[in-house]
């Protein structure tokens, strides 16, 4: 008989590894993704100069490990995060165990009451500076670790966020006003102006919207009226 599930969302098993990590006093990023289309890390953990990354599932199989071993060339530590389970003499929790054991991920089992470190997971001491330098303070709290929308932070949404907050400050400034005002991620303020001009028209950028002088074109918060 299947065994039921401790948690009823995977978010609920990753808050708990969230706060698990907090109590250490880590810095906890969730929903890590460092470029578009790349995967997104589910919780990276900061301590001083190390990381670690976990990847929770509510079931322990392939799909978490391969997950989990992308990170190992990034992390100093990667953990895979799944709720308690039987022993770890079934057939298929055995291979899974030993998998991890090959590639030096961690595993954290969450049970009702703790989390418990199952399998402690390898140090690596040469990882990459990709996932280190790609962590931003916006990814503390933008997105909840294991939601089921895909939420997550990225450097568009973080320029949206800022043209937001410029224009609520300073209603009806000019396109131009607004992209030398703010910190943004495109490679000079002619594509930024460009680029986000068209994604206001096509809606992707809700907060705010157009309004046209002439040829010029202001920019109004949506909750600001002119």
């Amino acid at each position: 008989m299947k065994r039921p599930c401790l948690f009823q969302t995977e978010q609920e098993l990753a808050s708990r590894i969230v706060t698990w990590f907090q109590d250490q006093e880590w810095e906890v990023y969730q929903e890590v993704q460092l470029r578009p289309r790349e995967r997104c890390a589910d919780i990276v953990a900061r301590r001083g100069p190390v990381l670690a990354v976990v990847e929770t599932k509510l079931q322990f199989g392939l799909t978490v490990i391969g997950q989990a071993q992308w990170w190992t060339h990034e992390a100093h530590y990667v953990y895979v995060a799944v709720p308690s389970l039987g022993p770890r003499t079934s057939k298929g929790r055995s291979m899974a165990w030993a998998l991890c054991h090959h590639f030096g991920i961690g595993i954290l089992i969450a049970s009702e009451s703790s989390i418990h470190e199952d399998k402690r997971a390898e140090f690596h001491r040469r990882v990459g500076t990709r996932l280190r330098d790609g962590l931003n303070d916006a990814q503390k709290n933008w997105a909840v670790a294991g939601n089921s929308v895909s939420s997550h932070w990225s450097p568009f949404k973080q320029t949206c966020r800022e043209i937001h907050r410029y224009v609520l400050s300073n209603p009806g400034a000019s396109l131009k006003e607004t992209i030398d005002g703010i910190e943004h991620h495109y490679s000079s303020p002619a594509t930024a102006r460009g680029a986000i001009a068209k994604w206001i028209r096509l809606g992707k950028i809700k907060d705010v919207r157009i309004e046209y002088a002439g040829d010029r074109i202001k920019l109004y918060a949506q909750e600001a009226v002119p």
